[in-house]
């Protein structure tokens, strides 16, 4: 992918974006890039596909839906029976065609990213992550919990991408909209890694605390490592609600 990112080519992908998406989308767009590549940079992925399908993820989003679905059927992109009835996330499909056609990306960890970014799966990947959760936590994103999420992606990937999964299918629900399958597979896998998490969490609690009043109790000083005040949060983008995208 390295070869693949000329300066040429990102000049190309910019202007695809300013001639096919709104300026509120570009600018979507690009906090996604910027998110995507921060992240690669902590988790060890490579920068340059995490660029490319973060620039690319919503290429596709602002054509008309049944237009849409036609350009996938003229790709002739394999496509699962169960897309076929969620529309919201045809443009993903279509984003993957385009990555693949017009901007020649080889790379099936890109264009599934490309394709998973608006549902998940039980059984995505660290770029995949990288780019779901890039979507939905990119700096114009204004929620309640946003800087948590934020602060918990660069710490960890996996407990981000769970919670991330979780409230967006939350928001689904409140919607009174269906779940694609795909979204529900994440899901479930979410809750049963954040379950199997939390024993683990308060056992690790148990033994710090354990160890800090045995460290007071033989006159040692271990407590002045504590810090005075909890991490500083962003909080810029902690209200409102988080719409999909």
């Amino acid at each position: 992918m390295k070869d693949w990112l000329t300066a040429r080519r990102l000049d190309s992908l910019y202007t695809a974006l300013q001639q096919r998406l709104s300026p509120h989308r570009v600018l979507h767009t690009l906090g996604a890039s910027q998110m995507a590549v921060r992240l690669a940079a902590v988790w060890d992925v490579d920068p340059h596909e995490a660029l490319a399908a973060a620039l690319l993820h919503d290429i596709g989003k602002e054509i008309d839906g049944e237009d849409q679905w036609a350009r996938i059927a003229r790709a002739g992109v394999e496509v699962d029976p169960e897309d076929r009835d969620f529309p919201g996330i045809w443009h993903a499909i279509l984003g993957e065609a385009i990555a693949k056609e017009e901007f020649e990306i080889a790379s099936p960890r890109v264009l599934r990213a490309i394709r998973l970014h608006p549902t998940g799966d039980d059984n995505a990947g660290d770029l995949e992550r990288i780019v779901y959760l890039a979507d939905y936590i990119e700096p114009a994103r204004c929620f309640e919990g946003v800087g948590e999420l934020r602060l918990l992606a660069e710490t960890d990937l996996t407990a981000a991408y769970d919670k991330a999964v979780i409230r967006k299918t939350n928001h689904i629900l409140q919607g009174n909209k269906r779940r694609h399958p795909r979204s529900k597979r994440a899901r479930l896998a979410a809750e049963q890694r954040l379950r199997r998490s939390e024993p683990e969490k308060t056992a690790a609690a148990g033994e710090g605390r354990r160890g800090r009043v045995g460290s007071r109790l033989r006159g040692k000083t271990a407590w002045r490592t504590w810090p005075a005040t909890e991490p500083s949060r962003p909080t810029s983008h902690d209200s409102g609600e988080h719409q999909r995208s």
